[in-house]
């Protein structure tokens, strides 16, 4: 008996007989067809966003607001050297890159002390 997939609940779905994997095989395919109509999709939208000059991705964590609100009130100390980077970076729930990022764009980028 060949090996194959057998649904006890599905009666199509049966690739231990010719038809049966005949038809997993055309399922097969047209998924991998689909997925590489979306692929181009895809990308023809992400080119035309950035000739449109238009950022792809992720807004950074230094642009969101809520970040950007909540580093003015801990910047004083960070540069003070009183919050380290590493817990500015837990406070504002981004990485230490992130807060490195926000001392060169406010100043220096050199906390007190470090």
């Amino acid at each position: 008996m060949d090996p194959g997939l057998r649904s006890y609940t599905e009666p199509w779905l049966d690739t231990t007989t010719p038809f049966g994997e005949a038809l997993y095989y055309i399922t097969v395919t047209y998924a991998q067809l689909e997925r590489g109509v979306l692929r181009e999709r895809v990308r023809a939208d992400m080119e035309r966003a950035r000739r449109e000059g238009r950022r792809i991705g992720r807004p950074r964590a230094v642009d969101r607001p809520q970040v950007r609100q909540a580093w003015a009130e801990l910047e004083p100390a960070v540069r003070a050297g009183a919050i380290p980077v590493s817990e500015a970076a837990r406070r504002l729930g981004v990485g230490r890159a992130a807060v490195h990022r926000l001392l060169r764009r406010t100043g220096d980028a050199r906390p007190a002390g470090a």
